[in-house]
């Protein structure tokens, strides 16, 4: 980093290698997230069936479907993508931060200033203090019809897919719009369900002891995945294609 007139600059390089961790931050991210939605919704047929039917009732053509109030308004198209986010984190690896003012305590552990701490975002995400089956693909966490009021509030308080505070995601309304406009076109166009055969099983894994069925992702920097493998059916015919 050099100097201006008016303090640091980047250069020509630095600038690059910026953009590139930009460019890959916004792209890795969303295709992680869609990717684990395509995963949950095919195998929870009644979450996917309830999706479906939100989408094709509030929207009368795909043309329709875009950011906006319409778009805001579908309240189980957003619950589907924070509890996919839950549970696969696009970014799921610890965000450092250094500790700072005069240190602090954690767990009875003194941390004296500069020192770097982080915790997992999968790990709060799927912790059993703050989620109940917190292996469940379970939507209706996040909407005012969940039994448990209490449980609810303490998940919204350990959501932190796009970190908080001075260093949380600053794309974090744009990826919103992104996915929601995505997935809400697809599902309007298409129905789909796992591939056929072993391409189906792409992906798979289960979270420590038996449990349901999971998404396997693995942390990078960003969330590295393989899969899933789904079965395109346009509503208008019978054709299927593979993805």
């Amino acid at each position: 980093m050099g100097q201006g007139e008016k303090g640091p600059v980047l250069s020509m390089d630095e600038l690059g290698a910026e953009g590139a961790v930009m460019i890959g931050a916004g792209t890795d991210t969303s295709s992680v997230a869609i990717s684990s939605l395509f995963f949950y919704l095919s195998r929870h047929p009644a979450a996917y069936e309830r999706l479906a039917s939100e989408i094709r009732t509030i929207f009368r053509s795909a043309e329709e479907i875009a950011p906006g109030p319409k778009l805001t308004s579908c309240g189980y198209l957003r619950a589907c993508i924070d509890e996919s986010l839950r549970l696969a984190p696009p970014i799921a690896a610890p965000l450092w931060r250094e500790m700072c003012r005069h240190g602090d305590a954690v767990a009875g552990i003194v941390l004296p200033k500069g020192t770097d701490v982080a915790t997992c975002i999968y790990s709060i995400q799927r912790n059993p203090a703050y989620f109940s089956d917190p292996n469940e693909f379970k939507p209706e966490l996040w909407l005012s019809e969940y039994e448990n009021e209490s449980w609810m509030q303490l998940a919204k308080k350990a959501f932190v897919p796009f970190s908080l505070g001075s260093r949380g995601c600053i794309g974090k309304n744009l990826a919103y719009q992104e996915i929601s406009t995505a997935l809400a076109q697809i599902i309007y166009r298409m129905d789909w369900k796992i591939a056929d055969g072993p391409l189906g099983k792409i992906g798979e894994t289960r979270p420590g002891k038996g449990g349901a069925v999971d998404f396997d992702i693995r942390g990078h920097y960003t969330s590295a995945k393989t899969g899933p493998f789904i079965q395109f059916m346009p509503r208008d015919s019978g054709n299927t294609r593979s993805s």
